[in-house]
C-alpha cells in the first residue's frame, strides 16, 4: 500500500499579489486549463493561460523526476488475501471482465474456464496466469460442435490431448467429462499419465450443437510434487483438439477436419509489484474574481510486473478552508479521463466515503486515470485556503494460493 499526500491551496488574490508571485512560479511549476462557468451563455468558457481572473498551477517533484515531470513512487507489497470491497466502483484498463478463453474454427468451439480463483487471464496475452509454484488450481474445458451446413454431419470426431501436468478429475470412480450428445472416452499413457479423449458416436442436424464438458486439475509430479514445479515458464493446458466428420450423402472416404488451439498459463516466480506515476504533487488555484471554475487536477497512471488490479481510494479530501478565519470554499471532484459533466461532480465527502477505482494492469500494459477539481468562489474574503487530500494505491490480490484438495 502507498499512500500519496495531496496539497490544494487557493489563493484569493488582490491586484498586488499578482505581480509579487507570477515569475517565480512560472518558473518553477506547470499551468493548467481553467475553465469558467459564464451564466450568461450557460457554458464553460476556458481561459487564456495567466488570466488575471483566475488561473491554477500544479506543483512538480523536483527529484527523481522524469522527463515530464511526472512523480513515480515504486512500492512492493505483500499480496492480501481477498479483493478490496467498495461501495462504488469504476473500472479503468484492458484486463477484460471475462474470465474464460475461447477459440473458434468453423463448427469446432472451445471455451477454457478456470474453476479456482487463483487463476487470472491476460488478455493482452490470450493465456492463463497462475502465480508461483506448488499452487494447485482447476480449470473446465468445453468443446462445442455446430452444423453450420445445410446437411447433417455425421462421423463426428472430437480428440485433444492435455498437458502431463493436468489430471482428468473424477468422482466416485468417473471421470468428470460429460457430452451433450454421443460418447466420451478417456485414457492416459506414460509415467506423467498424460490424458487424451475421444469424444464420437453422435450426428448433428442443419443448426444442431452438440458439447463436451471436461474438469482437469492440476497433478503432482511421479516424485509427490505439486505441480507446476517449475516457475518463470509457459505451459500448454492442451494439445489443441481436432474435429473430423463427413457429410451426410458425402461420396468417397475423405474427412473435414478443423484444428485448434492450445491455450497456455504462464507460472510467473516472484510476486507483483505496481509503480505509480503521478503528475503533479498538489495544486494552487490563483482566483481574483468570484465565480465557478474548474481543471484536470491530477493525471495518473499505473503499471505492474503482472496482470492484477490496483485500488485507488480517497480520505481526507474536504472543502477548501481559509488558514487565518472560519470561512470556507466549496470544491467538488471528477474522476474520469475526459471533460466531466454536471452529473460527474461529486463533494469531498462523497469521494471520501463512497467511491474507489479498480484499475486493472498487467505486465505488459498500464492503466490510466483522471481527477478534475471544480471550486466555487463567492464572497469570501481574499486570502489561502488550503486541504490536503490522501490518495492511497493498493495491490488487491483475488488469487489465493491452494495447496490441494
Amino acid at each position: 500500500m502507498y499512500r500519496m499526500y495531496l496539497p490544494i491551496k487557493v489563493i484569493i488574490m488582490s491586484v498586488a499579489i499578482v505581480s509579487l508571485v507570477c515569475t517565480p512560479l512560472y518558473a518553477e511549476f506547470g499551468y493548467k486549463d481553467v475553465y469558467l462557468y459564464d451564466e450568461k451563455t450557460e457554458d464553460w468558457v476556458l481561459l487564456e493561460p495567466l488570466d488575471d481572473i483566475a488561473y491554477m498551477i500544479v506543483d512538480y517533484i523536483g527529484a527523481g523526476g522524469d522527463s515530464s515531470g511526472s512523480l513515480s513512487v515504486r512500492g512492493t507489497l505483500d499480496i492480501l488475501t481477498s479483493p478490496v470491497q467498495s461501495k462504488g466502483s469504476r473500472t479503468f484498463g484492458i484486463l477484460g471482465e471475462s474470465e474464460s478463453l475461447s477459440y473458434s474454427n468453423g463448427p469446432l468451439t472451445i471455451a477454457v474456464t478456470p474453476l479456482t480463483d487463483n487463476i487470472a487471464v491476460d488478455n493482452g496475452e490470450d493465456w492463463f496466469v497462475l502465480p508461483g509454484t506448488g499452487n494447485y488450481a482447476e480449470w473446465q474445458f468445453v468443446y462445442t460442435v455446430t452444423n453450420l451446413g445445410d446437411v447433417e454431419m455425421k462421423d463426428i470426431e472430437v480428440s485433444d490431448n492435455f498437458g502431463g501436468e493436468l489430471d482428468v478429475k473424477d468422482s466416485d470412480g468417473a471421470w468428470l467429462a460429460t457430452p451433450s450428445k454421443g460418447e466420451v472416452a478417456i485414457s492416459h499413457s506414460g509415467a506423467m499419465k498424460k490424458f487424451k479423449f475421444k469424444w464420437d458416436n453422435f450426428v448433428l442436424a442443419p443448426g444442431e450443437s452438440a458439447s463436451l464438458t471436461i474438469d482437469l486439475k492440476l497433478g503432482k509430479n511421479p516424485a509427490g510434487h505439486q505441480e507446476y514445479t517449475t516457475c518463470g515458464e509457459v505451459y500448454d493446458l492442451n494439445s489443441g483438439g481436432v474435429l473430423k466428420f463427413r457429410w451426410k450423402g458425402q461420396q468417397g472416404k475423405g474427412w473435414a477436419s478443423y484444428e485448434g488451439e492450445a491455450f497456455k498459463v504462464w507460472v510467473p516466480c516472484s510476486p507483483p509489484s505496481f509503480c505509480v506515476s503521478l503528475s503533479a504533487t498538489g495544486t494552487e488555484w490563483y482566483i481574483r474574481k468570484p465565480g465557478h471554475y474548474y481543471t484536470k487536477m491530477l493525471e495518473g497512471e499505473v503499471s505492474a510486473t503482472s496482470n492484477g488490479t490496483i485500488a485507488v481510494t480517497f480520505s481526507k479530501f474536504d472543502n477548501l478552508r481559509s488558514v487565518g478565519s472560519s470561512q470556507v470554499i466549496p470544491v467538488f471532484y471528477a474522476l474520469k479521463d475526459g471533460e466531466p459533466s454536471d452529473s460527474d461532480w461529486i463533494t469531498p465527502q462523497y469521494l471520501n466515503e463512497n467511491l474507489s477505482l479498480e484499475l486493472k494492469v498487467s505486465a505488459t500494459t498500464t492503466s490510466s486515470w483522471g481527477m478534475w477539481q471544480r471550486v466555487n468562489l463567492d464572497t469570501q474574503s481574499p486570502g489561502m485556503y488550503s486541504n490536503v487530500g490522501v490518495i492511497t494505491f493498493t495491490l488487491v490480490n483475488s488469487q489465493p494460493t491452494y495447496v490441494g484438495e
